[in-house]
């Protein structure tokens, strides 16, 4: 399947709120009829929220709409610090797939760190590609992890190989 087709499905079958609510947005915009399954999880959140706004200490829409916090992050923090990690995997697959995983972190943290030096400042020239998606990077809010988050992240695009298993006879691969 190509890729725009099995990223449309996903998005059909994503169950998240957030995911439901998009769909329900984009259908009245489009003035498309409403995905039945959309349409009664909307309606269901909306009798919760009357429902308890006649009770004593009624709750929020966002959260009869399962929009609220879930946990300790709120939705668009969780998709805010995805986008980041998306771009910082990008970033390492353009500018440093040369580097292992430590070296490559230490380089996105060193970028990342001049970039947020410049912050606020103009620029001397044009930005090369790796500073352009630093400042993507940036740009979502949620700044750079630290040193041992970052390894983790950037290693989850970019596995680190494994050494060459001894041959049967004890002595190093070759090669």
């Amino acid at each position: 399947m190509p890729p725009d087709q099995s990223s449309a499905s996903e998005e059909l079958t994503d169950l998240r709120p957030i995911a439901r609510l998009r769909r329900l947005v984009a259908a009245i915009e489009a003035a498309r009829p409403l995905m039945p399954e959309d349409r009664a999880w909307l309606l269901t959140g909306i009798r919760r929220y009357q429902a308890s706004c006649l009770a004593k200490g009624g709750i929020s829409l966002e959260h009869a709409l399962g929009l609220g916090r879930q946990g300790a992050h709120a939705w668009w923090n969780t998709e805010a610090r995805g986008q980041r990690d998306r771009l910082l995997l990008n970033l390492r697959a353009a500018h440093f797939a040369h580097l292992g995983n430590a070296e490559a972190a230490s380089a996105v943290a060193s970028l990342a760190a001049r970039a947020s030096a410049r912050a606020g400042r103009p620029a001397p020239g044009p930005a090369d590609g790796a500073s352009a998606m630093m400042a993507a990077v940036l740009a979502t809010g949620q700044g750079i992890p630290g040193p041992r988050h970052l390894r983790r992240i950037l290693a989850a695009g970019h596995p680190t190989p494994c050494p060459k298993s001894p041959s049967p006879d004890g002595q190093p691969a070759v090669g």
